[in-house]
């Protein structure tokens, strides 16, 4: 750990998360910093980094960075929640980005099942869930990626969700300021869902849910599912009107493509 520093984070009004704060200049991932040191750090532990060399979001994908263009950070979590509602720390999380961006002003964001976070139609925001298990207690170490301003050439770009920057549309937000507010509102989220109150959140992610009443395509093994989406359920799988009056509930599987409303 010697190449990571302590870092204060004005205005960080929680108890545990980002407490403490770490900043790496250059690593692989933020990720990869917990998944090593997952053993000797607490639950809220959070990294921030300048940039990384190899970052991933769903299915291996690239993440793909410039130094000091996005939020590039990763929280330790050690819920004290049943392990079937582990899941939902990713909506948690996700909502928790989109309310702070909301307050900041931000107009025409959505979120899209299960980790995704959309401005304009366009992907600004990606969060990537990993947990450990074993002997002990359950860990999850949970990343988060925004855009805040410029992009790398030649980022890949998924089929209908191109990526684009806060700054691209007009936003400017200080890093610091992001990861502190984001901290803070995630932490009251992870406490609701402690507390079997996680309908609250969930209530306000489903208002601001992409594609709802739309017809989507959803990438399972063997082929796709095509449906229209109706909400999040309270365990946080998606629902799907699949034909008339015929509903499913999917836990897994992504997006990949929209019809025209």
């Amino acid at each position: 750990m010697t190449s990571l520093k302590e870092m204060k984070l004005e205005g960080l009004k929680t108890k545990v998360l980002g407490r403490p704060t770490y900043f790496i200049s250059k690593t692989t991932s933020t990720q990869d910093v917990l998944k090593q040191e997952r053993q000797n750090m607490n639950h809220g532990t959070t990294i921030l980094a300048d940039t990384q060399t190899q970052g991933k979001g769903r299915s291996g994908r690239l993440w793909q960075t410039l130094p000091g263009h996005q939020l590039l950070a990763s929280i330790l979590l050690r819920p004290a929640i049943s392990p079937k509602k582990l899941p939902l720390c990713t909506l948690a999380a996700a909502q928790a980005m989109h309310r702070v961006l909301k307050q900041m002003g931000v107009l025409d964001l959505q979120i899209k099942w299960p980790n995704d976070l959309l401005l304009e139609g366009q992907k600004y925001a990606g969060i990537l869930a990993e947990l450990f298990s074993g002997t002990d207690a359950p860990v999850i170490i949970l990343g988060i990626g925004v855009n805040l301003q410029g992009l790398p050439e030649n980022i890949p770009s998924e089929f209908i969700f191109p990526a684009t920057t806060l700054e691209a549309r007009g936003y400017h937000i200080e890093r610091d300021v992001l990861l502190t507010a984001f901290l803070n509102v995630f932490e009251s989220n992870l406490e609701a869902l402690r507390l079997g109150q996680e309908s609250t959140f969930l209530h306000a992610l489903n208002q601001d849910l992409a594609f709802q009443n739309q017809t989507v395509f959803i990438q399972l093994d063997p082929a796709p599912v095509k449906g229209t989406v109706r909400n999040i359920n309270p365990d946080g799988s998606l629902q799907l009107e699949i034909s008339p009056g015929k509903q499913r509930a999917f836990r897994s599987g992504e997006i990949r493509r929209v019809l025209p409303a």
